[in-house]
């Protein structure tokens, strides 16, 4: 009879029985310092190898054997395998389920041109903007008056950043870009119908899930961003790109921004009526990156759907989706709250870090302050081009920490 070969599952299942019944007893060594006991770990651990060798031939002769069940085998190193060791260490990426599927509708071909043709190592910036964002009409922007768009264009022009793209929602939005020269395309698409009504901001970013998540799958990734932030430094020299997204915080603090251990104490329980908590501040998807992973693009699917058939905020939605569900393999990094600001942690809680200008160490300077705590946004941005881009080291200086 012909020898069958043993299935390579079964040798990986089996050794990781074996490597992790060794790690576990040569830990239980290690907090040994007495010889007699050292004997005696050393004693377990070889009767324990040479039974996991019993084991592994038993299983062979199982699977060779013409009437044996090899599933049924298999099953069985799998289950033991599956006592010794610990699911943290589990890859399940190739098991898991996702949600979602892939966007089935096709991207504009001209944003499509427009991504590759801007995109630099198949990275893009990607920002929406509408006629709201030059305020061409005060009555519909309310950060007290100023064109946004045109800031935030000084600003990449004076950094020289190239791969962005603004995404163009009107015609006054277009012939102003077009007159600027900037990297634009026309995108006209409805806001979902169960957003309607709801806050002008909150609709323009609607359209953003969806749109990221048909450029991942096209294997860019996407820096996204809002309009209301100064860019100090170029963002894509201070990525870390360790996870499928990197997303700035709300926080601002480093505590608030990266979790804080706070506790609570029941005295009527007695000893066991404590716990720990952790506080921790929402991510804010004005400044994200993703990276073009099934994950990123299952997360960013299932805010769209949402965001499709109820109205909400995207950004409670967003942060619901990613925390308070299952993650599927979603890994994030929150950015640096001090590197990427916001504009409470810049003009208050960490003001005397950046301000006064002319005392302040340069080393401090943030790479973006996004005025998301502000109403007064487009005065704050003009202070920051000023102190960082032009020169005037004073020029935030006297601006208050209320609006």
């Amino acid at each position: 009879m012909r020898r069958q070969h043993t299935p390579p599952h079964v040798l990986v299942a089996a050794a990781i029985v074996v490597g992790a019944m060794a790690g576990a007893l040569y830990a239980t060594s290690r907090k040994h310092t007495d010889a007699q006991q050292y004997v005696e770990t050393t004693a377990r651990l070889t009767d324990a190898l040479e039974a996991s060798s019993r084991r592994i031939a038993q299983l062979e002769a199982q699977i060779n054997n013409e009437g044996g069940n090899a599933a049924e085998a298999a099953a069985q190193v799998n289950c033991a395998s599956s006592s010794a060791s610990t699911s943290p260490f589990a890859r399940s990426d190739d098991l898991r389920a996702y949600e979602t599927d892939l966007p089935n509708e096709p991207l504009p071909q001209n944003l499509l041109d427009a991504v590759q043709r801007y995109a630099k190592n198949k990275e893009i910036m990607i920002a929406f903007a509408n006629d709201v964002m030059m305020c061409t009409n005060t009555k519909t922007c309310w950060w007290n008056g100023g064109n946004v768009l045109a800031s935030f264009l000084d600003v990449i022009d004076t950094l020289h950043i190239s791969n962005y793209l603004i995404l163009s929602l009107d015609d006054n939005t277009h012939a102003y870009l077009e007159s600027r020269s900037a990297h634009y395309v026309p995108f006209i698409i409805e806001v979902p119908s169960a957003q309607e009504g709801s806050h002008p901001a909150n609709q323009i970013s609607t359209l953003k899930y969806k749109t990221v998540a048909g450029l991942l799958a096209k294997h860019y990734s996407v820096l996204i961003s809002d309009l209301d932030l100064v860019y100090i430094q170029n963002p894509f020299d201070h990525l870390h790109r360790d996870a499928d997204i990197e997303v700035q915080s709300d926080g601002f603090s480093t505590d608030w921004a990266f979790g804080k251990l706070s506790g609570v104490h029941d005295p009527e329980m007695g000893w066991g009526g404590g716990g720990l908590y952790v506080d921790v501040f929402t991510l804010n998807v004005g400044c994200g990156y993703f990276r073009p992973t099934r994950a990123t693009i299952d997360l960013l699917m299932r805010v769209y759907k949402r965001l499709a058939q109820a109205k909400a905020w995207d950004q409670q939605v967003f942060n619901e989706e990613l925390s308070l569900k299952p993650l599927k393999g979603v890994s994030y990094r929150v950015m640096d709250p001090h590197v990427f600001a916001n504009s409470k942690t810049f003009w208050k809680s960490s003001r005397s870090r950046y301000l006064p200008g002319l005392s302040a160490d340069d080393r401090n300077a943030p790479v973006m302050v996004h005025m998301n705590y502000h109403a007064n946004k487009h005065e704050r941005m003009l202070c920051l081009i000023d102190r960082y881009h032009h020169g005037k080291k004073s020029a935030c200086d006297q601006i208050p920490i209320k609006s």
